[in-house]
């Protein structure tokens, strides 16, 4: 429950160019407000079409997220020992599956309430946080914290955590569990599968 919250979330924040001069904060809650505001207003046609949300993220996603950034801290001491194809067919692959995998979620959480805190940030670093909460009628608040960096004057997301449960951390686990007993490529093998499973899904 609290993964496919941490990637709905995840996916609403890219709307927007995320430019330095718009604070963190700033850039997250107007990225969001526009990706909810796009989704209700093609409620109906992705209903009629769930496929058509992976074009909705195409749009809002992929250009403004980090996935080599993120794969590297995924894989930790991995990604060093791995060759530069290993790299590109893990990068695709982890991106493949985090789509894939929520967006089949993602409508369910637009009729929900987001609030943003300022960003822990000190003005000329590179990195900040934001905390934020979603709140679903007749549940408790969720909590969630983006980190972000900036890339060539750019804010990007590298991860976020839910409930204290970071992204990162979450796979770096068990992907390094399978690295240990199937090596780089029977991890990138699993994920293949799955993504194969999950499309035809």
């Amino acid at each position: 429950m609290l993964m496919r919250v941490l990637l709905v979330l995840l996916l609403g924040l890219f709307a927007v160019t995320g430019r330095a001069e718009t604070l963190p904060h700033e850039f997250v809650q107007q990225a969001a407000d526009q990706t909810i505001a796009r989704l209700k207003a093609e409620r109906a046609q992705i209903e009629q079409d769930p496929d058509r949300i992976y074009g909705v993220i195409q749009d809002l996603v992929i250009p403004h997220f980090d996935f080599i950034r993120m794969s590297k801290w995924v894989l930790g001491k991995h990604w060093r020992d791995a060759s530069p194809d290993q790299r590109k067919r893990f990068t695709d692959e982890f991106r493949t599956m985090l789509v894939r995998t929520y967006a089949s979620s993602l409508m369910k959480y637009v009729d929900d309430k987001f609030t943003y805190q300022p960003a822990q940030w000190d003005k000329g670093s590179q990195e900040a946080v934001v905390h934020s909460s979603i709140d679903r009628p007749g549940g408790q608040p969720v909590a969630v914290s983006y980190r972000l960096y900036l890339d060539q004057g750019t804010w990007k997301i590298f991860d976020v955590t839910v409930e204290d449960i970071s992204l990162v951390i979450n796979y770096r686990s068990s992907f390094s569990s399978e690295i240990s007993s199937k090596g780089m490529d029977g991890l990138i093998e699993q994920l293949v599968q799955k993504n194969r499973q999950s499309g035809n899904g």
